[in-house]
This record gives structure tokens, C-alpha cells and sequence, in this order.
């Protein structure tokens, strides 16, 4: 069984045994700022939010999600356009609006997530974002850091790890701000899993 064919099993068994909770009617939290550019992929019918963490198979998994939302996994083609093809369904919501709905809108939804080693996943965006051939992140100064096609591994590392979290891009920002509340608040996710 492939990886895309074991997601979109998961998710479809989950949903089969019921494991939704009943709608709440608790009052809307106040967005963590943390999360703002944090996106989610949401099924209304099939009552499941996938809360995104860029360079962790997003795009496998997104693919993998596409017959959900009653889309042929073939229409992604090799370059991973299901992140256009769920945007255009109006499937993917703002981190804003997925913290402003959990104890209400999505109490009920099967919500999960995946994280990856860091290394690994910073290699995956050297590769996909600074390499020589492929230039897929702005240039513009991160806090003083610069970033520019191919420079080595090892400055982009070191500048990477120079820029704090909260200016740093999506990509490389640490895992955990997408998946955590803060201290004490548990996760806003049912199922976390590691790619």
C-alpha cells in the first residue's frame, strides 16, 4: 500500500467508526498570533481538518486527499498542484479561522497532522527551495539572514537557524508552532503522526 493510498485509508476508517464528536457550542477562542499563517485543509462533508506543516509530504498528502473532496488524485500531475486544486474547492481555511472554530465550528471533525525529523525536513527545503535550479523562496533578508540560490548547505543551515521563529518563513519555522497552543494547551490536533 502506498503512502497516499495508507493517509486516505486512515482517514476514511476514522471516519467509518464514528470517531467525530458532537458538535459543541463553547465560545470562540482568541486566534493564537503564533499560527496566523498556518493553514488547514477542511472537509465539511467527511467532517476532517488536516492541519498543514509545509515540507512534511504536504503535497502527498493533499494528493492523497484529493477523492474526499471528489477530485481525481491524477489531476495533481507529478509537479503537486493539490495545493491549487484544494484552494480553488475552497478547502483550505486560514489558521485563523481553524483556532477561531475549534471548541465550536470543528469540535467535532477528526483533526491531525504530521511532523518530520528537522533535519530531514530542512534538507527537503534547501533542496526544493535554494538549490541552484530551483529558486522557490523570496530572497528578501530574513531578520538580517540572507538567502540566495545556490548558496551551500551549510550557510543555509546557519542561516536558518539565525532568523527567530516568528520572522522565519513558513518552510523552515519549527514544526511545533503549527501543531502546539502554547504551554499547557495540548494540541488542537486528534491524531499526530511522523513522516
Amino acid at each position: 500500500m502506498t503512502f497516499a493510498q495508507r493517509i486516505t485509508e486512515g482517514v476514511a476508517s476514522w471516519l467509518r467508526q464514528g470517531r467525530v464528536l458532537p458538535d459543541g457550542g463553547s465560545p470562540e477562542p482568541e486566534p493564537d498570533a503564533r499560527l496566523r499563517d498556518m493553514r488547514c485543509a477542511v472537509s465539511e462533508e467527511h467532517r476532517f481538518v488536516y492541519v498543514v506543516t509545509p515540507k512534511v509530504a504536504c503535497t502527498s498528502i493533499k494528493t492523497a486527499l484529493l477523492p474526499l473532496f471528489g477530485r481525481d488524485p491524477a489531476e495533481a500531475g507529478d509537479r503537486g498542484h493539490a495545493h491549487k486544486i484544494l484552494a480553488r474547492e475552497g478547502a483550505i481555511v486560514s489558521g485563523d479561522r481553524f483556532l477561531s472554530g475549534l471548541e465550536s465550528r470543528y469540535r467535532g471533525y477528526f483533526k491531525f497532522s504530521f511532523v518530520r525529523n528537522p533535519y530531514d525536513r530542512l534538507v527537503s527545503c534547501y533542496y526544493s527551495k535554494i538549490n541552484p535550479k530551483v529558486v522557490g523562496i523570496d530572497q528578501e533578508p530574513h531578520d538580517g539572514a540572507e538567502l540566495r540560490p545556490g548558496m551551500s548547505f551549510r550557510e543555509f543551515a546557519e542561516a536558518v537557524c539565525s532568523i527567530p521563529d516568528e520572522k522565519a518563513n513558513v518552510h523552515f519555522r519549527s514544526q511545533h508552532l503549527a501543531i502546539s497552543r502554547g504551554a499547557g494547551d495540548g494540541l488542537p490536533v486528534d491524531f499526530l503522526g511522523r513522516f
